[in-house]
Formats: structure tokens, sequence, C-alpha cells
């Protein structure tokens, strides 16, 4: 399976000091595009974006760093690898790091009738006049399939639930006639 994978976005907990604001503007402010507003710090990476933010704890002073716009998963080691060089000098321990969404793109290279997809699982939702797709709920994320073929799937959380909701996906359109086996490539 060949997928474009358009986003991955995750969250990571960071146990800090208290003068964190301080520490984190030097630790960034030098080798990225660093934006600072109403006590969220943005850091503008080529390979992703960090917001972060102070999250209310009992047990010491923490942050909340979404990192996002990554594109593979590599891309999302190496930026978990990058805090956490960058935060163990500080003695800034990384408490919790997990992925919240994947966002995907497949294509079918032939058109979807969406109504008969629709009409196939009638648990879709399809509503021309608001919305182009047809949106499914998936065993492990949402696909969302639009008449051009494209497919996008969202909502997953690893690299094996995107796998999975491929392969739910190519089952159902396969039972409503579309053989898109030899026709997947990259978007």
């Amino acid at each position: 399976m060949r997928t474009m994978i358009r986003n991955i976005k995750a969250s990571v907990v960071v146990r800090v000091e208290k003068e964190w604001k301080n520490i984190l503007r030097s630790i960034f402010c030098e080798s990225s595009t660093f934006h600072e507003k109403n006590n969220i710090f943005t850091v503008r990476n080529p390979s992703f974006i960090l917001n972060i933010f102070p999250k209310k704890s009992e047990n010491g002073t923490l942050i909340h760093i979404n990192l996002t716009a990554v594109k593979n998963f590599s891309e999302y080691y190496s930026a978990l690898s990058s805090l956490e060089q960058k935060f163990t000098p500080r003695n800034w321990q990384i408490l919790n790091s997990q992925i919240d969404n994947i966002s995907a793109t497949f294509s079918s290279d032939c058109l979807i009738n969406l109504q008969k997809f629709h009409s196939a699982f009638p648990q879709s939702r399809l509503d021309r006049d608001k919305f182009p797709g047809c949106i499914l709920k998936l065993q492990a994320g949402t696909a969302i399939i639009f008449s051009s073929g494209k497919i996008n799937i969202l909502g997953c959380k690893s690299e094996s639930s995107l796998t999975t909701s491929w392969l739910e996906m190519r089952l159902k359109l396969e039972s409503v006639g579309i053989n898109i086996k030899e026709r997947l490539r990259e978007v």
C-alpha cells in the first residue's frame, strides 16, 4: 500500500522548570521561526510545527506541545528525537507522546458513484447539497470518498490503523464493483 500522508498530529507532555518560558525562548529563537503570543509559543521548522503552551498540573510545571505538519513517520520520530535532544540537558522530561490523528490521501484512479456507494453502505453519510463527499466511519478511522476517486482517511492513531482502514475501505469499494488493486497510486 502506498499512501500520501498529509499530516501527522501528535501531543507531547513535558515536565519543565518554573522559568520554562525564558529557556524555551533560548532553545528555539536561534534555530527556527519562533512566535510568541498570548502564552502560546509557535515554532515553525521545515519538517514540523510546534505549538507549545502551559498545562495545568498539581505535580509541577508541565507544558503541552502539539506537533503537527509532519508528512511521514520518519519525520515524526526525528521531531521527537530533536525535542529530547533539546530538553534533556535542561533536565526537562518528556512524560508522554502520542499520535492524535493521521490524515492520508489515496486515489482509486477511477470515478466513484457516491449514490451507489451510499446505497451499499447506508451507515455512510451523503448529502451532496452540504458536502461533496460520502463519509463512512471505519473501525480505526473515518473515510471521506469523493466522486473523483480520491479518498481521504483520517482519525487513525498509528501506521497499522491507517493500513487497516485502507484495507477495510478497499474491500468496501471492491464490494460495489470498484477494483483498485492494480490502480492504487500515490496522490
